[in-house]
Order: C-alpha cells, then sequence, then structure tokens
C-alpha cells in the first residue's frame, strides 16, 4: 500500500538525514576533508531515495487520489513531513489533473506556448535594458524590486507554465505524440550508442537514453489508463518492452478503505 511506502521512505530518508547530520558536526570539529566525500555520497543517496519516492507515488497514484479523497488531513501530514513532504508536494499537481478533449488541449497548450515564447522575449530584453525600459515594455510583469529579482520572477514563471504544460500533455490525446517522441529520441540514441566505439560518446548517448526513459516513464505512469491501453495494444515492439516493465497498481476502492482502516487503527 502507498502508506507502507511513504513509511518506510520517511524512515529511511530520516535516517539518512541523522547520519549526514553527524557527518557535519564531525567535519566542523575535525576539519577532515575526506569527509566531504562522505557528506556529498549521502546527499546523494537521499536525492535517489527522493527520486524512487516519487517514482513510488506515481505507481500508486489511483492510491494517492484516493487518499486525498478520505483522507485529506493525512496527506496533509505527509506533505509537511520534514523528511518526505518536499516530494509527496512535488506530486500533488498530478491529483487535480481533469480530462481534457483534443480541442481544447490544443488550445491550452498554444497559449502554454506563446506565453514562453514572449518570457524568453522578456529574458533577452531584460539582459540588454534597465528594469524600467523592462517593465515599460513588458508591464505586465512588473513587482521586481531589481533587475536580479525580475530575472528569478521569469524563471519562476517559465517553471509554472512547462507544469501547465504537463498538465495538458498528460490528461488530453496530446499524450500520445508526447509518447512517441520520447520512444523515438530513445530509440535514436540507442542506434547512435551502439554505432560508436568511442567510450565517452557511449556515456553521453547512455545519458540521454536514461534521461528520455525516464521522462517517458514518468508521462505513462501519470496516466495510468493510457498506460493499461498501450499495455493492451502497443503500437510498436520497442513500447512492448518498455510498457511491460511499468507497474500502475490497481485499487478496489471499498478494499482499500478497508485496508486503510485497519492500518490507521493499529498504528
Amino acid at each position: 500500500m502507498l502508506i507502507d511506502a511513504l513509511e518506510d521512505y520517511r524512515l529511511k530518508i530520516k535516517e539518512k538525514h541523522r547520519f549526514l547530520s553527524s557527518l557535519y558536526s564531525q567535519y566542523q570539529k575535525s576539519g577532515d576533508v575526506e569527509l566531504l566525500k562522505d557528506i556529498e555520497r549521502v546527499k546523494k543517496e537521499i536525492a535517489h531515495l527522493g527520486f524512487k519516492l516519487k517514482l513510488s507515488l506515481l505507481e500508486h497514484l489511483e492510491e494517492f487520489k484516493l487518499m486525498k479523497k478520505y483522507y485529506p488531513q493525512l496527506l496533509a501530514e505527509y506533505a509537511q513531513d520534514a523528511y518526505i513532504g518536499r516530494y509527496v508536494r512535488k506530486r500533488l499537481w498530478l491529483l487535480e489533473l481533469a480530462p481534457l478533449n483534443e480541442r481544447s488541449a490544443l488550445a491550452a497548450f498554444n497559449q502554454v506556448k506563446e506565453m514562453r515564447a514572449t518570457l524568453k522575449k522578456a529574458r533577452a530584453y531584460l539582459k540588454l535594458h534597465s528594469l524600467k525600459q523592462f517593465e515599460e515594455r513588458f508591464p505586465f510583469l512588473k513587482g521586481a524590486k531589481d533587475r536580479e529579482q525580475a530575472f528569478k520572477m521569469l524563471e519562476e514563471m517559465d517553471k509554472r507554465l512547462i507544469l501547465d504544460g504537463w498538465r495538458v500533455i498528460i490528461s488530453s490525446p496530446l499524450i500520445t505524440a508526447a509518447v512517441a517522441r520520447y520512444a523515438l529520441l530513445i530509440q535514436e540514441f540507442m542506434k547512435k550508442r551502439d554505432g560508436t566505439r568511442y567510450l565517452t560518446k557511449k556515456r553521453f548517448f547512455d545519458k540521454k537514453i536514461k534521461k528520455y526513459s525516464s521522462l517517458l516513464t514518468q508521462v505513462l505512469l501519470a496516466n495510468p489508463s493510457y498506460l493499461r491501453e498501450l499495455q493492451r495494444k502497443p503500437p510498436s515492439p520497442f513500447l512492448k518492452r518498455f510498457v511491460s516493465q511499468l507497474r500502475s497498481v490497481r485499487v478496489n476502492e471499498r478494499q482499500w478503505l478497508r485496508e486503510m482502516a485497519k492500518r490507521l487503527e493499529s498504528a
């Protein structure tokens, strides 16, 4: 169950943070530079656990939605937890998705693209002009105290727009094109990797394959019904192999409620 995964990752990440704190204390006392290597290693281990937790939330997305529906206070507690809260919060937007038809999705996606293009122009303009000139040229972007804050504001706005774009893609027929694109990129990088004898190039292509495989995995897990459709009728041999490795946990709502009641009673 999702609650078991959350508690398990919470415990593991908590232990890593405690160990990290002890390493920092040792370093402050001794100044031993070797401890810095251990500190960086533990930081990477925490980040890896956080990534696995976010993936687990995707795998248990149906359960995640039920937790919001029936146990919003419990979900809020996990979202504010000192050890796993930041990872839970990064997935909360998935609980707000509503299906979109293709026409509405295209309109919304084009709007996001246009706004991102405007922000790109605004960034370029700000690099060459004063804040006052920038606000005169882009009056809807007023509010920054200085140019540095203005750049940060533009960056945050762009991040929100990227997320808006993903909301549209995942909850609409546009997901088909995104999946096809990532599948094609992965296959192209695989061919390039297998076609070179240079180790540095192989490593470069392996990183690209890992990046796009991760993106494709997250897109598919974010839409369980679409994933199951692909698992039933895969459009290509590559996607057949790819989706066969993914796991989206099905949930019987009544049975889940009974199990949750038992878990919380025994907690």
